[in-house]
């Protein structure tokens, strides 16, 4: 357990316990250069390693400050994630980001992670001890009551939050958005109603709040209450990537992938650099067959992923499926050519989408059933193999077979995946699309199909 430092009478602690991860010379040298018996550092790492066993080997910490691009582009951020996912963060540590970039696009990425706080380089020995003053008690006085959320003992919670609200407890818009999250798990849907509206009446402007009903409505299937809420949240903060991401997936959810596409890319103006959103904006795009705006949101996600850590398999084949449906199968070959040298590992998803390139980049030059047992071919090779993404690879199997003409072939692969565990697995985008695939495998009358599928149109009409 933390034991919390005895707080001066001004309210500020005595000292604050950090552990810092940087890899620049120079903030490294800025912390042991701190003469002050207000910041205690325990310790300084410059990698994402070093950092997840520091934290894991060192008790009664306040805060963690860590540079947003540790050791590679957004290490930080990353680090951040791996730590919350394996619970391994206390919840009386802060987490604060430090960030040597203002601008926009780089700390949209920031705010997006949810850290505590985030302190812009270079800064003062004044102005940290100001901000962990502003952090460490914030993370303190909701430690309890998050670890009982963590633990689902929502009763408990929602038993705690009433005892801190009737107490005038500080941070009150934090402790609303846990009961709401207690009552929504909970079932009581009327008493959500009546926060909610209580809500909007009290506390209009509480983005953190209304974040927490939308949440709670999307859930709930309230499409319509949680736009509705959204849009609020959008018209207080325009650059609210958490609303636009919801109200793309609501679009999509009505059936208007056209306006879940205008909003995702309108959220990547405001943050550019989130490999995540550009994934799931090749997958609408391609929905909307959009081959163009697809190739290239699939295309910078492997680029922001590869920055981070190495070459994505799994981006690799998007990239790929894009370009042959797109009838650029020349660039499919060199896009994987390129991706073996920079994976440096022998890959059998490349060793699928090989087969699948040739049987595309040959059709003109050689008989229809050679490129027909290309693809077959390489099913059969998919089919021996056991892999950890397989339902991408067999998007990718089911549109090789439409664009060979084995009509039947991608029939049952696409029936499959949707009987698929990892059907499950997929974005809500791709559900959509082998739905249509498996609806083409049937019948193409007066659909408008991808360039590369032309002429199985032409087979099948």
């Amino acid at each position: 357990m933390h034991t919390p430092l005895i707080p001066t009478t001004s309210g500020r602690q005595d000292s604050y316990r950090i552990l810092v991860a940087d890899d620049s010379e120079v903030i490294r040298g800025v912390f042991r250069s701190f003469n002050t018996g207000e910041i205690i550092v325990s310790d300084i790492v410059t990698d994402r390693a070093a950092l997840i066993r520091a934290v894991k080997g060192t008790d009664n910490l306040d805060a963690v400050l860590c540079s947003d691009h540790l050791a590679g582009m957004y290490g930080g951020v990353h680090a951040l994630n791996e730590l919350r996912e394996r619970k391994l963060l206390a919840h009386e540590t802060a987490f604060i980001l430090m960030s040597g970039d203002p601008r926009k696009s780089n700390l949209m990425v920031d705010i997006e992670a949810k850290p505590d706080s985030i302190l812009l380089k270079p800064f003062s020995p004044a102005t940290l001890v100001r901000k962990l003053a502003e952090t460490v008690p914030a993370r303190r006085a909701l430690a309890d009551i998050r670890k009982l959320a963590d633990a689902r003992h929502w009763e408990q919670v929602l038993g705690v939050a009433d005892a801190m609200l009737a107490k005038g407890a500080e941070y009150p818009s934090a402790i609303l958005a846990l009961k709401l999250d207690a009552l929504s798990a909970l079932g009581r849907r009327e008493a959500v109603t009546a926060m909610y509206a209580s809500i909007l009446e009290n506390a209009p402007r509480s983005v953190a709040l209304l974040e927490a009903v939308a949440r709670h409505a999307y859930d709930q299937g309230q499409l319509d209450d949680a736009e509705a809420t959204l849009r609020r949240m959008l018209t207080l903060q325009p650059a609210n990537c958490f609303a636009a991401d919801l109200l793309a997936d609501i679009r999509l959810k009505c059936g208007d992938p056209v306006a879940a596409q205008l909003q995702l890319q309108q959220a990547l103006r405001h943050s550019p650099n989130s490999a995540a959103r550009h994934s799931a904006l090749g997958h609408i795009a391609l929905l909307n067959n959009d081959l163009i705006t697809a190739q290239r949101a699939y295309s910078t996600a492997m680029r922001l992923n590869t920055d981070l850590s190495e070459l994505s398999e799994v981006d690799v084949t998007n990239v790929i499926r894009s370009l042959l449906l797109n009838g650029d199968n020349l660039r499919a070959k060199r896009a994987l050519r390129d991706a073996r040298l920079a994976l440096r590992r022998h890959s059998l998803m490349f060793d699928v989408l090989q087969q699948f390139i040739e049987a595309m980049l040959y059709r003109e030059f050689e008989t229809f059933g050679k490129t027909q047992q290309r693809v077959r071919q390489g099913i059969a090779l998919l089919e021996r193999t056991i892999l950890p993404d397989n339902g991408v690879m067999l998007l990718a199997a089911t549109e090789a077979s439409l664009m060979a003409s084995l009509a039947h072939r991608g029939y049952q692969l696409s029936a499959g995946l949707l009987n698929n565990r990892a059907h499950v697995k997929l974005h809500p985008a791709q559900k959509s699309w082998v739905e249509k695939l498996h609806k083409w495998s049937r019948d193409v009358h007066n659909e408008d199909l991808p360039e590369g599928m032309l002429q199985f149109q032409q087979y099948m009409q």
